[in-house]
């Protein structure tokens, strides 16, 4: 396929996004580890200065694709497309964690009225989540149903991320690429993009999760073997980075027909 070629070549060239993908990885997992240290994972300060860092980083990142997409140097682009897109990024964020709450919100409750209540099924993974005790043990002294439930809610919660996540995937082209900045302008023209190239997308997200989902499961398998489990999450990040080129490139691309048309 011509596009994923394409994707991969250009994250071969520009090895700089997975570099500056890893090092904010680390950047942020020392963060974390300091404030779990400094017993702050319940400030609201905390919060916010990771939220910050957070969408400082995109802004910069995908600002770098854009430049990288249209055939530009990229490298030293960062730190203009923190300037330029820190506000749009956002409010991006904000309003993005209003539509993955909704949505998550409905499911809880649905799910929670088939299955009589969730209290049992939060208990379960609420220990298992401590890791105070044993997995197989815990395991063992719970009810199977339970299990079965625990399961079935993490794939529902699961199920409704890749689908929210599924309808937005062309927001951020649209406001770097398409130079719409308005976020409620750009969600709407992504949206209205996504039906117009649905199947093509659809087959690269799936391509995606399911290569990701299996490296994932390969880095789970080799977590006693820190080396192993470090490469493949470095090779799920590098998946990732080529998934997001292909979706640029196809709205590109559409840009670019539209524009050779008029």
């Amino acid at each position: 396929m011509n596009l994923i070629k394409r994707a991969f070549g250009l994250a071969n060239k520009n090895i700089i996004l997975l570099c500056d993908i890893i090092l904010f990885y680390c950047l942020t997992g020392v963060y974390t580890f300091v404030v779990k240290y400094q017993g702050l994972e319940d400030n609201l300060f905390a919060v916010i200065v990771y939220g910050v860092m957070m969408i400082a980083f995109f802004a910069g990142f995908f600002n770098v694709i854009k430049y990288i997409i249209n055939n530009k140097q990229g490298k030293m682009r960062f730190l203009e497309g923190v300037g330029e897109y820190f506000l749009p990024m956002f409010g991006i964020g904000l309003l993005s964690l209003i539509l993955y709450t909704v949505p998550l919100l409905f499911g809880l409750f649905a799910i929670g009225k088939a299955f009589g209540g969730l209290g049992p099924v939060t208990d379960f993974l609420n220990n298992l989540y401590a890791g105070q005790t044993a997995v197989d043990t815990i395991v063992k002294n719970t009810d199977p149903n339970v299990i079965l439930q625990a399961v079935l809610l993490l794939f529902a919660m699961w199920l409704i991320c890749m689908l929210v996540s599924f309808v937005l995937l062309y927001w951020i082209p649209v406001v770097y690429i398409g130079g719409k900045k308005n976020i409620f302008t750009s969600l709407y023209s992504s949206i209205v993009f996504l039906f117009k190239k649905f199947w093509v997308t659809l087959l690269v997200s799936v391509v995606a999760v399911v290569v990701v989902s299996v490296i994932s499961v390969c880095e789970t398998l080799t977590m006693g073997i820190p080396v192993v489990s470090a490469l493949f999450n470095i090779l799920s990040l590098y998946i990732t980075i080529v998934f997001l080129l292909s979706i640029f490139i196809i709205y590109k691309d559409a840009l670019q027909d539209a524009e050779n048309k008029i």
